[in-house]
């Protein structure tokens, strides 16, 4: 089910799920709100969070902070130094927040401010 990053869709689906009585739900959230905690906790089928962090539930998570580290380093010493970064906002923790520490402290170890680098955020759209 694909709801184009619209959360009020995203939600109806996961209780969509839960009445047609499925065994689990695999969910990859672009961020985790509220009401994607009430609503899991509202529905009696276990929920598996990708890439954000669940309190009411299993999430299955990837250091964001050591990929872009890791990413940076090699796009920096390949050479490359005209690049951009393009997150998210820094109200998702993992991605618009420590992707982006991770790629600002490699900045600094080539002695590059981030004033060198194209930083810009993507908006999701409906």
């Amino acid at each position: 089910m694909n709801a184009n990053f619209d959360e009020e869709k995203q939600l109806e689906y996961i209780r969509k799920l839960a009445r047609m009585n499925v065994d689990g739900i695999i969910l990859l959230p672009t961020t985790m709100s509220k009401s994607y905690e009430d609503t899991i906790k509202s529905i009696d089928v276990p929920v598996v969070l990708l890439g954000q962090e669940g309190e009411y539930t299993y999430s299955v998570e990837y250091n964001d902070f050591n990929a872009a580290r890791d990413l940076t380093n090699f796009v920096l010493a390949s050479g490359h130094r005209k690049i951009a970064y393009i997150g998210v906002g820094e109200e998702d923790i993992a991605v618009g927040y420590y992707r982006k520490l991770g790629v600002m402290r490699t900045l600094e170890k080539y002695n590059l401010e981030s004033s060198d680098v194209l930083i810009t955020n993507f908006r999701f759209r409906r």
